[in-house]
């Protein structure tokens, strides 16, 4: 979940975003995106989904790693 969480806080960062401005976009609490960009959480399917249509990005460039 780690390698999850940094790519979605990067691409997040790479469109300028707050972890606020991005939670209001998604619809969710901001504990909730800065749980899953630590790493503390385990995302489901469709939050991995609702994040990625969000970024305007392919879901699979979450599991990349640097």
């Amino acid at each position: 979940m780690l390698i999850v969480g940094r790519n979605v806080r990067k691409l997040r960062e790479l469109k300028g975003w707050t972890i606020a401005e991005f939670a209001f976009r998604c619809g969710v609490d901001p504990h909730q995106i800065s749980r899953v960009e630590l790493g503390l959480t385990d995302c489901n399917i469709t939050m991995l989904v609702l994040v990625a249509e969000k970024l305007e990005v392919d879901i699979c460039l979450f599991f990349q790693q640097e």
